[in-house]
């Protein structure tokens, strides 16, 4: 987390799963391994773009995919970091929620 969000990180996320909509989004797949709690795929497509707007630290796709999925190989998932969410009315919304907790 980048330090002007160092204290607000846990604002975001909560109003994140406070929105039904990212609630359908990061729900898991039929096909989601046994144990998931949230789709991956959506929680990186959010990091993605916190990390844009300057929320997470600018680290590599490689990075953060070492430090989320705690593996020493490329995952999966790494790529969707990049993806941006489908529908703009969800980006409007992640925005939203970014600049409601500035500091």
């Amino acid at each position: 987390v980048t330090s002007k969000y160092q204290g607000r990180i846990d604002d975001i996320w909560e109003e994140i799963l406070r929105t039904n909509d990212f609630l359908v989004l990061l729900k898991p797949s039929i096909k989601a391994r046994d144990g998931r709690n949230f789709n991956t795929y959506n929680v990186m497509r959010i990091i993605g773009i916190l990390r844009e707007h300057v929320v997470y630290e600018s680290y590599s796709q490689r990075k953060y995919d070492t430090l989320l999925e705690q593996t020493t190989t490329d995952s999966r998932y790494r790529k969707y970091l990049g993806k941006g969410l489908d529908e703009h009315s969800l980006l409007i919304e992640l925005l939203k929620i970014i600049n409601s907790v500035k500091l």
